[in-house]
């Protein structure tokens, strides 16, 4: 049973642009197979049936560190794919943008009760369990709501992925086979339906007592992040891997959804770049990956390869360049400000996204894509992404800096020498571009710049602070609502640079008190206006996503409405039934 779709309403995203992959498209199956139609039919391109049995590999980048993404250090797509097969989600959106419910978890779709205060039912299937006989119980959602409460009489040393639902909850009950989440008065969202991580650890695994311990619950979900699974609430079980290295998944016998797996073995694989798991799938060692950003030398290797398919497409994701406000430099907004408008963003975009993918845009806005209804370009007449140094220069001088000599070294207004340095994740060399890039613009207005290619995960950078400047990707989603103050707001534990903005906090205030999709559409676009003032993000270009698989594959294909991006059908997966 499908959802409303989105493509016009909620998200206001639509497919058009995938219409846009001009570069990257395989040769596709001899029989029609494969990734040559998901330009135009995006939820069913590569379909076929499945035979029973087979052995498939998967390749990631690295970045994966745990087990669960409750805590904000595990929060990134590597480790969300690494353990997609195992997650017990609601439901999810199909390329098409139409919501699904997971039939495993529940038996239908998510129901408002009460408007005042805004009250939902899910129906839970009372055949869902772990995997090791345990059904998901009220326990369940209760751990998930303490662990992402942002509340230390809950969970008091947890480091939560996001607040902006746990925070929210007033209650949680059980009526028959339903889950009743009953929220804070005032509150309200527009898209109420997907809105909640209900399940994501099962509460018996939790050390008993953990529900009137607080500090008790932060260590046990401390524990399981770094612990190999026994249990799924997925298609797939675990039953090897170490974190970061490996995992290896075998049906789970316990699934309750309406599509059984066929794959005997379903392996996922880190590499330490992208021209590993390129080499890897063209030498037979791998079956596919979906890696977040490819390059023109990928896909000339690719190109040609016999058995392999692969197509480009704009992805679930959109790269950035963000600040860490610790740094006294970059206290300043002034500075900030001069610094985004020496960046030059289209010469950005054409050094990288446009080398896979013509046609490739710079963003104006952080929230929504330029094909939405709710669009609007918040940095035209800004200035940041313009390249434009001497504009940066002006804002300088009038902000009290000064230069050693005329082309010199930037002197802050105490006569420091201004230095930054520059971080990105070691073996993406897009983001190495990008660093480069910037690098030299700013040496234009006197900065003196460090590029650092960081060897951690990007959640671990992003969480110790450990940059100036950094360019990393936010996930791209088919809701809006809760992004600006997941992004942006002071207390939000995604909001990595410390930005705290009262005129951003009032605004993510009003879009949670609103129930009405258009005004909250309204309300996200005046976030990211105050936040293009604040000069704290810069958006850079929705990243171009490639997948690439053996095209023995059947009904694998990419998603870029999905967090989950090609694991979001993952038990529909399997080998040819040729």
């Amino acid at each position: 049973m499908a959802g409303k779709t989105l493509l016009r309403t909620v998200a206001g995203f639509s497919v058009l642009a995938l219409a846009l992959s001009g570069c990257g498209t395989g040769d596709g199956a001899a029989d029609g197979r494969g990734f040559a139609g998901c330009d135009t039919d995006p939820s069913t391109c590569n379909s076929g049936e499945r035979a029973e049995g087979g052995s498939v590999t998967w390749g990631i980048e690295p970045g994966w560190n745990g087990w669960h993404q409750l805590s904000a250090e595990y929060n990134s797509i590597y480790t969300n794919h690494a353990i997609a097969p195992m997650t017990p989600v609601l439901g999810d959106f199909d390329p098409d943008g139409n919501w699904q419910f997971n039939n495993g978890i529940l038996t239908g779709e998510p129901q408002l009760v009460d408007e005042d205060p805004m009250t939902v039912s899910y129906p839970l299937n009372p055949d869902a369990t772990w995997g090791d006989g345990r059904e998901l119980s009220l326990e369940d959602v209760k751990l998930s709501w303490y662990a992402l409460s942002g509340d230390e009489e809950k969970c008091d040393g947890c480091r939560p992925v996001s607040t902006d639902w746990g925070s929210q909850v007033a209650k949680v009950d059980r009526d028959g086979d339903d889950i009743v989440i009953t929220y804070k008065k005032g509150f309200h969202s527009a898209e109420w339906k997907y809105m909640g991580t209900l399940f994501s650890l099962p509460s018996h695994k939790a050390a008993r007592g953990w529900q009137k311990d607080p500090a008790l619950l932060a260590e046990t979900i401390d524990d399981l992040g770094a612990s190999m699974p026994d249990w799924s609430a997925g298609p797939y079980i675990p039953v090897d891997g170490k974190a970061g290295e490996y995992v290896t998944y075998e049906p789970n016998p316990e699934w309750a959804g309406s599509t059984q797996p066929t794959l005997d073995e379903l392996q996922i694989k880190t590499f330490d770049d992208l021209g590993a798991i390129v080499d890897s799938l063209r030498n037979g060692e791998i079956d596919g990956a979906a890696p977040s950003q490819v390059t023109s030398d990928d896909l000339s290797a690719l190109h040609g390869t016999e058995g392999v398919d692969y197509n480009v497409a704009p992805g679930a994701s959109w790269e950035l360049i963000s600040f860490n406000l610790d740094n006294r430099f970059l206290s300043d907004r002034a500075l900030r400000q001069a610094v985004f408008s020496a960046v030059d963003t289209d010469l950005i975009v054409d050094r990288t996204a446009a080398t896979v993918l013509p046609g490739a845009e710079k963003k104006g806005n952080h929230i929504f894509r330029s094909d939405s209804v709710h669009y609007s370009d918040e940095l035209a007449g800004t200035g940041q992404g313009s390249g434009d140094a001497e504009r940066a220069i002006q804002i300088l001088k009038e902000a009290g800096y000064s230069w050693e000599s005329e082309g010199g070294t930037l002197l802050d207004p105490s006569g420091e020498k201004v230095h930054l340095r520059f971080s990105f994740n070691n073996g993406n060399e897009n983001r190495r571009t990008i660093a480069e890039v910037v690098q030299a613009l700013l040496s234009d207005i006197g900065i003196t710049v460090e590029i650092d290619a960081y060897t951690a995960s990007i959640g671990e950078t992003l969480v110790d602070g450990d940059y100036d400047m950094i360019v990393h990707g936010w996930s791209s989603s088919a809701t809006f609502t809760s992004a600006p103050g997941n992004y942006w707001g002071s207390e939000s534990p995604q909001n990595f640079g410390g930005l705290e903005s009262d005129d951003i906090d009032s605004t993510v205030g009003d879009l949670k008190a609103t129930g009405d999709l258009e005004k909250a559409a309204d309300l996200a676009n005046q976030a990211v206006a105050e936040v293009v003032e604040e000069a704290y993000v810069l958006p850079l270009f929705d990243t171009p996503a490639a997948i690439m698989a053996n095209e023995s594959l059947v009904n694998v294909r990419d998603n870029w409405a999905s967090l989950q991006r090609p694991f979001y059908n993952v038990a529909e997966w399997g080998m040819a039934d040729e």
